[in-house]
């Protein structure tokens, strides 16, 4: 009964994208209601597993995760190894390998040991190797959710907030350097909070300033020999969007013209709007949420934002409720997957982040995620419904 009650509110937003897709192309549709039924039939299954026996192996999560992200390295042919064909289906390894870098941070954090800063060092660098394999794909964003995962895991569990601020320092400096005033405010600011830290700690200091002076410096290494031609452009466009909306700032100038037509009510029954006149990009995909609203208009949006509201608070319920440590971690890190993959897409429809190709969750077409976002359910209601 309760794992009926909990798919409820997914199955609605999943509802509502399935009807969007039907709008756009009927392929997309077709092949979108095969994936959403696999997905609920994975969704009742995984909530029967009982993963007690294998609960401290994280290892064995680990290297999974690991072989899932150095298959389309090895197997998939061009400049870009996302995805591997299997059987003539697109698979995205690095989606499915979120669900076993959950299960790794939750068996590996469960052991209260490691939560102090050699165990935070061991499970920083191991994440980093997830990162490093994704993001030579090349796919940063993607690459990205494992950090946030962790970032999030990682304050969940309790590690020292100065640890966390060393770890927060290394993207901060690196993005605070494209300008020099926040650069230097950043510093200011470090310098202010290590001189009200009630005991002064030298080794501390020197390794905050060394963080925050290697990435600003850097920063201009990676942005020229690093990123590709792009992501560059992405970022360029995000900052200066309306000098560049009719070259690369093309994609969220007209997604935010579909959103600003749609008024309250949408235009659901007009022929003439931004997607049927395929002025708005990858509508099923990236910009599903532009052209959801574009259909539905503010109203529609405000139910959809309620919706995923619903369903952010009920898995951070689990995360207060949970009693043992394996469950609470495995929770945290699905509320973080779902978070990222939430803010992130909506924030580049709205033109308030670079366009990343970030899908939105449970609404996007494609099998892949949906999946791995109905796994990640079951199996949080599985463990929380056994308190295993």
């Amino acid at each position: 009964m309760r794992a009926l009650k909990s798919i409820f509110i997914p199955l609605f937003i999943s509802i509502i994208g399935i009807i969007e897709l039907a709008r756009i192309n009927t392929v997309y549709f077709e092949k979108q209601m095969a994936f959403l039924v696999l997905a609920i039939l994975l969704y009742f299954t995984v909530i029967k597993i009982n993963l007690k026996r294998i609960i401290h192996q994280y290892l064995l999560f680990y290297i999974i995760g690991l072989i899932l992200l150095l298959l389309p390295l090895f197997s998939a042919h061009g400049a870009v190894k996302r995805w591997i064909n299997i059987g003539g289906f697109t698979f995205q390894p690095s989606e499915v390998a979120k669900i076993f870098y959950i299960l790794f941070l939750s068996s590996f954090f469960s052991k209260k040991e490691r939560t102090g800063v050699s165990g935070f060092l061991k499970a920083l660098f191991m994440s980093g190797v997830y990162f490093g394999l994704v993001f030579i794909e090349p796919d940063f964003a993607t690459a990205s959710t494992f950090m946030f995962i962790f970032a999030i895991v990682s304050f969940v569990v309790g590690v020292d907030f100065n640890v966390l601020l060393l770890f927060a320092l290394a993207p901060l400096s690196a993005i605070f350097s494209f300008s020099w005033v926040l650069y230097v405010g950043l510093i200011i600011l470090l310098t202010i909070y290590l001189f009200l830290l009630e005991k002064r700690r030298f080794f501390f200091a020197i390794f905050i300033y060394v963080i925050v002076f290697s990435f600003g410096l850097l920063t201009p290494y990676i942005w020229n020999n690093v990123l590709k031609p792009y992501q560059r452009q992405r970022v360029i466009s995000f900052l200066d969007p309306e000098k560049h909306r009719d070259t690369s700032g093309w994609q969220v100038y007209q997604g935010k013209i579909a959103l600003g037509a749609a008024g309250f009510f949408g235009r659901f029954g007009e022929s003439y709007n931004q997607k049927n006149l395929r002025f708005l990009p990858a509508p099923h995909t990236d910009f599903i949420f532009s052209s959801i609203g574009e259909d539905i208009g503010f109203l529609g949006l405000v139910l959809l934002f309620v919706l995923y509201t619903a369903l952010l608070w009920h898995l951070y319920e689990i995360v207060k409720k949970s009693r043992r440590m394996y469950i609470k971690i495995f929770s945290a890190g699905t509320l973080a997957f779902f978070i990222y993959h939430i803010i992130f897409n909506i924030a580049s429809n709205l033109g308030l982040f670079p366009v990343a190709g970030i899908p939105l969750a449970l609404l996007s077409y494609g099998g892949t995620h949906i999946i791995t976002e109905y796994t990640l359910l079951g199996l949080v209601e599985g463990m929380y419904e056994r308190g295993e």
